[in-house]
């Protein structure tokens, strides 16, 4: 079987170290390597605890994508497995995992469904297995993440083909490394739930949600206009989602009053899936804020 590199990244802050780790031990297939990667002195602390068994990478940035980065260019696993302190792993998910990719050469990628946990406890089921898309799956994925980065094993030739996670983002790198991958390499899927992922928050606070919304929106029209997805993507499909999304994050902005991006959202929403809604709140806005502009100018004079 293939050999299989674990990279712990410890950003965000939170979740419990020293039991992901545990969960990680307790495979039934040893992985190659564990790295955990960081520059929280406590991590550095509970990585000691393990001894040889698990490798500490310090890194200065608490970028995720640049963590992993400078994690997998140090590995030497052929396989890559994500995790993180927020999750923890079935026994039997590395094996899985590995042997799935080792049987199926054509597949580059293989994740499960996670069973996503809140901080009371509550347990939320993961989707049907006949709802996750496996084999070639761009258009799924552009439309819906299904993929959390903790479920994920992959070559690491795709890494490499991908140039690696994009430091550029903050909260989405995961999602678009998957994207990226996804135009050119297919995904398996193992249908059982291999992984609990705990929740910070029972649901994003509301700056959370802004930036996701917004940061999600600006990845995906970069993808679709500048990155190929144009030619690859089913253009209604893909179109109708970029609509929606940039409909949201005008709404998020405009109740932040930043008129700035509430009207390139608006504009984007227009270009993408032009609806009544979209025409008229760019009308609204623009009438509101020459409005607001009038009455600063009569406070002045």
């Amino acid at each position: 079987m293939s050999s299989a590199s674990v990279i712990v990244t410890t950003a965000p802050a939170g979740g419990d170290l020293r039991q992901t780790l545990q969960s990680v031990l307790a495979q039934t297939h040893c992985a190659a390597e564990i790295t955990v990667v960081g520059n929280d002195p406590h991590h550095k602390a509970v990585v000691h605890e393990f001894g040889g068994d698990v490798r500490w990478l310090e890194v200065a940035t608490n970028n995720v994508a640049a963590q992993r980065n400078a994690a997998i260019r140090r590995c030497h696993g052929e396989l890559i497995a994500l995790l993180d302190t927020h999750a923890l792993w079935d026994p039997s998910k590395l094996a899985r995992s590995i042997a799935n990719l080792t049987h199926a050469p054509q597949d580059d990628i293989v994740y499960t469904p996670a069973i996503f946990i809140d901080p009371d406890g509550i347990r939320h089921a993961p989707p049907s297995p006949e709802l996750l898309p496996c084999g070639w799956i761009l258009d799924e994925l552009f439309e819906e993440p299904w993929i959390a980065d903790a479920t994920a094993v992959f070559r690491k030739t795709v890494w490499e083909r991908q140039g690696g996670f994009d430091e550029a983002l903050t909260v989405i790198s995961g999602q678009n490394f998957f994207l990226r991958a996804a135009r050119a390499h297919r995904f398996a899927v193992i249908p059982e739930p291999l992984t609990e992922v705990f929740r910070p928050h029972a649901t994003p606070t509301p700056a959370e949600h802004a930036v996701l919304i917004r940061e999600t929106a600006e990845m995906l029209h970069r993808f679709y206009a500048e990155q190929g997805g144009d030619e690859r993507l089913d253009s209604g499909r893909a179109r109708r989602t970029l609509g929606l999304l940039c409909e949201e994050a005008a709404r998020i902005s405009w109740a932040e009053h930043n008129i700035p991006l509430t009207l390139r959202a608006t504009i984007g929403a227009l270009h993408y899936r032009p609806t009544w809604w979209s025409r008229f709140f760019l009308y609204w806005v623009l009438w509101r804020t020459r409005k607001e502009r009038v009455g600063m100018n009569l406070a002045a004079g």
